[in-house]
């Protein structure tokens, strides 16, 4: 294969794996805002739960086991609201990652950018060239 075919298959690559990451970063975030969304209408619900306030009519057994209930829903809905913040952490660690890849591809497709501008300087850039193809290849395939 030749060099030039070699860049225009490598610039191809480093397309179709940016928009991979992009795309996923996307979906990522959409997901991120629907969790973010859902954190938000149950932080208004566990303020519900303790209305109505119980008052001296509500005392005995009976109310009680009413205050018991609302505490253990409480409980419940704060472990539901932990695990959004787990898996927003989780989304955020992701996005830096695809980031990170995307970052690194970048590098890569200048890489590729000063190999196409010293194979086009002539014979007398040819060894450069060379150089910045092979460690294009090494990015790519290594």
């Amino acid at each position: 294969m030749s060099d030039w075919n070699f860049l225009k298959d490598a610039f191809s690559t480093i397309s179709d794996r940016q928009d991979e990451i992009d795309e996923k970063i996307q979906r990522l975030k959409q997901a991120k805002t629907a969790i973010e969304t859902e954190q938000d209408a149950a932080l208004k619900e566990i303020k519900r739960i303790y209305q109505p306030s119980l008052n001296r009519m509500w005392e005995g057994t009976d109310g009680e086991d009413y205050d018991s209930a609302r505490q253990d829903a409480y409980e419940s809905m704060q472990r539901y609201i932990r695990q959004y913040d787990f898996h927003l952490m989780e989304i955020d660690r992701k996005i830096r990652q695809l980031e990170l890849q995307r970052g690194t591809l970048e590098v890569t497709s200048a890489i590729a950018r000063s190999a196409q501008y010293f194979l086009e300087q002539g014979e007398e850039m040819a060894n450069v060239a060379s150089k910045q193809i092979n460690k294009l290849k090494g990015r790519l395939f290594g």
